[in-house]
């Protein structure tokens, strides 16, 4: 999971992007969260006192998220918000808040608009409803 920084006035925005081991960027079921790794870019970035916006483009089960509020507890930021696109509440298995959700979803599997299967459908403008047949 790689996270970029945005630094306006006292506001710190994160950005998520899910990497797995292998360098593929993919959906799949019941990954654990121990397949990937978080890197919080430049490690000078003090998140202490500061108000966190992670921006997401999808929740659905939240175990990632789930691990990386976990971390940034630690570093005890003065608050912490989740935004996201697509919001899945049917598949979200975890307590915490979703301060901004723009669109909930079912349980479909989408593509377009940056969402990918398996690196296909990424550039598509629009969101479409992948076929499981």
């Amino acid at each position: 999971m790689n996270i970029n920084y945005i630094h306006p006035a006292d506001q710190l925005v994160m950005f998520m992007q899910r990497i797995y081991d292998k360098g593929e960027e993919f959906h799949k079921e019941g990954v654990p969260t121990e397949a990937f790794e978080i890197t919080l870019g430049d490690p000078d970035v003090k998140v202490e006192g500061k108000d966190i916006t992670i921006v997401e483009d999808i929740v659905e089960t939240s175990h990632s998220m789930n691990y990386l509020l976990e971390y940034l507890k630690e570093r005890k930021p003065a608050s912490v918000a989740i935004c996201t696109l697509f919001y899945k509440p049917e598949k979200f298995l975890h307590e915490y808040k979703i301060d901004y959700v723009a669109m909930p979803i079912g349980n479909e599997f989408i593509v377009g608009y940056g969402l990918d299967y398996n690196q296909i459908g990424r550039n598509l403008k629009d969101i479409y409803v992948l076929d499981e047949d």
